[in-house]
Order: structure tokens, then C-alpha cells, then sequence
């Protein structure tokens, strides 16, 4: 086996300054006199807003322990450490808390299990999605519960019983 032996390339490294190695796209080549001059023009503001989100915050006024944990955190954030009240939105290790009602833990349950980013896929796969984003006491509880009333995650759940193997024919008796 013969080899080649090459000769290391000349090379020469040249150091740029950060702002003149940037990569250029399309938005970063024009370059527009109105924003040179007054650079605020260019903020935006922007929010979102849904009715999901107000009916998880009606559900913390009808729920005694929330309500009383909003309150302490909106006097002293660091009454209760694990709870954060954050932009209006009551937060536990910053997952958004659910209160006890159970038409929209239904609905979140239903959402997260059964639809196209959900897949059914089982109680662990859809534990992992809801818990995320979202807290409520007993969340792994009603996930197993919800599991097991769907009818297409029964339908489809995998057996766990061992392959049962080949079947063996009987031996022909002989006649008298």
C-alpha cells in the first residue's frame, strides 16, 4: 500500500471584528435612512391573548388554596418559593397552574392525548407533553384516569404479554 504524503497548505487566518463577521441575509443588506436616524421605529408590541388562558385564570378564584397563594405571592414573591406570580399568570417551577375545575383540565387533558401533537401515544408520552407547561395536584392520577377511558389509546395500546410462539400439531392417533 503506498501512501502520499502532502504538504500542509499555506494558510493565513485573518480575525474579524464580530460586527463584520456577521452573516448577511436578506433584511440585513438594505439599508433603510429611516432607520438610521430614529432606530424606535421599529418596536413592536405584542400579545397574546386566549380564552383558554382566562378560563385557567377563572379557575384560581374559585379554588381557596390558589387564590390565597396569588395573594401572598402579589404582597411578597417569596412567601411560597416554588410559586411565582409572573405577568398576571400564577406559575409553580414555571409550569402554568391549573385550578380544580374539571371541564378545563378535561379539555387540556383531551387536547394534549388526542390531538395531532398528542397522537395517543400512552400515559407516559402525554404525562411528558401536559407536564411541560402545565401543574395541577394529581396531574399523573388524571392522565393514567383519562388513558384509560379513551377508547382509541385502548384500541391501539400494545400487548405485553410474551409472543406466544409456533404452534405444535397434535400427533395422528391410530385408528382401532
Amino acid at each position: 500500500m503506498q501512501r502520499t504524503l502532502r504538504k500542509p497548505a499555506q494558510t493565513t487566518q485573518v480575525h474579524l471584528c464580530s460586527l463584520e463577521a456577521t452573516a448577511q441575509d436578506a433584511l440585513s443588506r438594505t439599508v433603510h435612512p429611516a432607520v438610521e436616524e430614529d432606530p424606535v421605529t421599529l418596536c413592536a408590541i405584542s400579545s397574546i391573548s386566549s380564552t383558554l388562558v382566562t378560563k385557567i385564570k377563572n379557575t384560581w378564584q374559585f379554588d381557596q388554596k390558589l387564590s390565597s397563594i396569588i395573594h401572598a405571592e402579589e404582597q411578597d414573591p417569596l412567601s411560597h418559593p416554588h410559586y411565582a406570580w409572573e405577568q398576571g399568570i400564577l406559575k409553580r417551577k414555571g409550569k402554568i397552574v391549573v385550578g380544580a375545575e374539571v371541564a378545563i383540565r378535561d379539555k387540556l387533558l383531551q387536547y394534549f392525548n388526542s390531538s395531532t401533537t398528542g397522537g395517543h401515544f400512552g400515559v407516559h408520552a402525554t404525562y411528558q407533553g401536559i407536564s411541560a407547561i402545565i401543574h395541577w395536584k394529581g396531574l399523573h392520577s388524571a392522565v393514567r384516569q383519562f388513558i384509560k377511558t379513551c377508547h382509541t389509546c385502548q384500541i391501539n395500546k400494545y400487548e405485553i404479554m410474551a409472543y406466544p410462539g409456533l404452534l405444535q400439531p397434535l400427533p395422528i392417533l391410530e385408528a382401532f
